[in-house]
């Protein structure tokens, strides 16, 4: 007895399952896509999948007389390639950020000098202690995610660890002045 209520099996959802295989990783098998869909017969899926493969083939212009370990390891060195020049873009953009996070430091620790000049408070001193608490929540939940995604947030631990370096420096340079501004409030009351 045939099943009205399941849709006729097309390319579409063919491809689409193994499409689906493939960008989690997996190998798109007669089998695996069945279960992917659920439903159709191996001969059907099977015919789907060549015809996928022919197309996929063309589309890359390759011949169809090379082997599939062949497709595979090609396959396997772009992504590798890939990989590599994500990892130097990575590597590129924490290098900006830090040099980035030092320009502001020095902008902020010229901004602390000039208002010590003037008699003021440094305007850094409660802001980097709010900055380095957000650094330090931050960093905390980094490190429980560290272990899920270690490529992603090492990158992003070493510039907060930069950052709150830079943070307690400029604090500690600030000391100085503020404390002598607390005893010149203090005098004065």
């Amino acid at each position: 007895m045939k099943h009205t209520n399941i849709p006729p099996l097309d390319y579409e959802k063919v491809a689409a399952a193994a499409d689906e295989l493939e960008s989690a990783g997996l190998n798109p098998t007669v089998r695996s896509v069945r279960s992917v869909i659920g439903y159709g017969s191996v001969t059907t899926i099977g015919q789907f999948l060549n015809q996928r493969k022919s197309a996929l083939r063309g589309e890359i212009g390759i011949d169809d007389s090379i082997d599939d370990v062949v497709i595979n390891a090609i396959r396997e060195n772009i992504g590798n390639r890939a990989k590599r020049v994500l990892d130097a873009a990575n590597t590129m953009l924490a290098k900006l950020r830090r040099e980035n996070f030092a320009l502001l430091e020095e902008n902020a620790r010229l901004r602390d000098e000039l208002a010590v000049l003037r008699g003021k408070p440094p305007a850094s001193v409660p802001d980097a202690e709010i900055r380095i608490a957000a650094l330090q929540e931050e960093r905390r939940k980094l490190l429980l995610e560290e272990k899920k995604h270690p490529a992603n947030t090492k990158a992003r631990l070493d510039v907060i660890r930069a950052e709150l370096l830079a943070l307690y420096a400029n604090l500690h340079s600030s000391a100085v002045p503020m404390e002598r501004y607390r005893s010149d409030v203090a005098d004065g009351e």
